[in-house]
């Protein structure tokens, strides 16, 4: 298996993450079943998630190809829930707290 983010890597890998296109914390929070899994270096990982967080407050982000594409479609379920976006925004600043 490789990196479903990046189609080359120096160094490569010694493992990949499960990364949740829709952040875990989010389905579980409206009760909705895990989304779909993709499997990234640890550094792809990580910039999703940094990339996430900017795309949700309306900031510029690096990632381009699949990580762009991924970050998109959980950028659109945020849209989509409008009820809930004040819990879910709490759990991806949550993030920025154990990032830092």
């Amino acid at each position: 298996m490789s990196c479903e983010l990046h189609t080359h890597h120096r160094p490569q890998p010694h493992g990949l993450h499960r990364h949740h296109v829709i952040p875990l914390t989010w389905t579980r929070r409206l009760d909705l079943p895990e989304s779909r899994v993709v499997f990234a270096c640890p550094t792809g990982h990580d910039n999703i998630h940094r990339d996430l967080r900017a795309a949700l407050r309306g900031q510029s982000y690096r990632a381009g190809g699949r990580s762009a594409e991924v970050i998109k479609e959980a950028a659109a379920f945020y849209a989509e829930h409008p009820e809930a976006q004040g819990t879910l925004w709490t759990l991806a600043e949550q993030l920025v707290k154990e990032d830092a």
